[in-house]
């Protein structure tokens, strides 16, 4: 999985390890990002945003609670006749999600993912209840705890559009980014693995995202993640280094 709760720079720097150069570059990436999916085991979820689809079977309720936790939905469709095809699109208007101020992808730090789905019993709403039938639901969206962004900078391209596949990719302020930040360039999350000044090297695409072209002066956000799991990603990984 290509993400990581912590920068290079933020564990290389910290008090405990206090290491310079780049010859333990590679184990140390090796490092945190194994450590961050540790802390999603140990917490029983993912704090990274990934676009998926994923499929439940309903309750005969009016309110469903997925395992995962939802960020946005993009399709709900629903199996109807259980011959598995999902011929069913649900309107937005048929559902609610709830907590109804989670606001996941808000840029302030109390952003939190919605956790259930409920039937909307209001007068707009055309569904009873979420059908007990087994795998009945398809649902496409992204999925985690929530996907908090900031400002980092924007394109500086040639005047032509980056292309769809480009590993290697030139900023206005390089400054602002950290080996191993997840950032988000439109609707494509990229993951940074190297700086050098303003040129980032990058893998595309990455959590479900798909690569596509960007033109120059768009906005790089990176992807923030809760503080305490940033600290806790770095204390477990400068304590397995040490």
């Amino acid at each position: 999985m290509s993400n990581a709760y912590a920068s290079l720079t933020a564990l290389k720097s910290s008090g405990v390890l206090n290491l310079t150069g780049t010859a333990e570059d590679s184990r140390l990436r090796t490092l945190l990002e194994s450590v961050s999916r540790q802390v999603d085991a140990y917490a029983m979820r993912q704090f990274f945003s990934q676009k998926d689809t994923r499929f439940f079977s309903g309750n005969g309720a009016l309110v469903f609670y997925p395992s995962w936790d939802l960020i946005a939905v993009e399709t709900l469709k629903e199996d109807e006749n259980a011959d598995g095809t999902f011929n069913d699109t649900w309107a937005t208007t048929d559902y609610e999600l709830w907590p109804y101020d989670a606001n996941p992808t808000s840029d302030s730090d109390l952003a939190r993912p919605y956790i259930s789905l409920q039937i909307n019993t209001k007068s707009n709403g055309t569904k009873g209840v979420w059908q007990p039938n087994q795998k009945a639901f398809e649902l496409a969206g992204r999925f985690g705890y929530s996907e908090r962004k900031s400002f980092a900078t924007t394109l500086s391209t040639d005047g032509s559009a980056i292309s769809a596949s480009a590993t290697s990719i030139v900023v206005a302020a390089g400054a602002n980014l950290e080996i191993l930040q997840t950032i988000k360039i439109e609707n494509e999350q990229m993951y940074i693995t190297n700086i050098s000044t303003n040129t980032l090297t990058v893998e595309r695409g990455v959590n479900g995202t798909t690569g596509a072209t960007h033109d120059n002066s768009t906005d790089v956000h990176t992807i923030e993640y809760p503080g305490p799991i940033v600290e806790g990603t770095l204390m477990q990984a400068a304590r397995l280094w040490t």
